[in-house]
């Protein structure tokens, strides 16, 4: 005996889920790019595995990591018709999901710089500002596809950039200029860098 299924419409079922998640990735697409250029995304059609090959010539094989979410629409919704929950439901999702998204490129982020000791003690400096200078001066700036400097990212919290103005506000005009300063010499040698890149190829 075969179960009997009340108001189903295979087809339209289908549309339905391909359309919402496809509303869902545009969603979170949107809320990644405000920490990561599109630019930046790689995309695999196939395999959830690749190498990676460092400046020092080492080999290391990373591979997709999976992120997961629950959300429910409660069946008294769906009797009451209460289409306000299917926003709610779709919140939900995208919230959870770019948590777990910002929480994972933390983390491989810090993971990362603590292995090449590209990292500071904030502890180490006398005030934020001074820690703000300090790991400046450890990054490199690059070169974008149209030619321009792309400047590092800094992203804080609050109560961080709240003491990283103040701080900043209190030192003036000297520190500003050793800003300026570290933030021309990075930038030349960023288009230096290009520069011998770009003369690898023949024209």
């Amino acid at each position: 005996m075969t179960k009997r299924e009340c108001f189903s419409f295979p087809e339209r079922d289908e549309q339905f889920n391909n359309a919402l998640t496809e509303y869902i990735q545009n969603l979170l697409r949107e809320k990644r790019a405000q920490f990561m250029s599109p630019e930046n995304e790689m995309h695999f059609s196939h395999g959830i595995k690749w190498v990676e090959t460092s400046s020092n010539s080492s080999d290391e094989e990373s591979e997709m990591k999976a992120h997961k979410t629950e959300a429910m629409i409660s069946l008294q919704d769906i009797r009451e018709h209460n289409l306000a929950a299917l926003s709610s439901f779709i919140i939900d999702i995208v919230k959870q999901m770019h948590q777990s998204m910002q929480t994972m490129v933390y983390k491989t982020l810090s993971e990362s710089c603590d292995e090449t000791g590209n990292s500071i003690n904030a502890k180490d400096y006398e005030t934020t500002a001074d820690a703000f200078l300090a790991s400046l001066k450890k990054i490199e700036f690059g070169v974008d596809r149209e030619g321009k400097v792309s400047l590092p990212q800094f992203h804080l919290n609050p109560q961080a950039f709240a003491a990283l103005k103040k701080d900043a506000d209190a030192k003036g005009v000297d520190f500003q200029k050793e800003f300026d300063k570290v933030k021309q010499e990075k930038s030349e040698a960023a288009f230096e860098r290009e520069k011998q890149r770009i003369s690898r190829f023949k024209t």
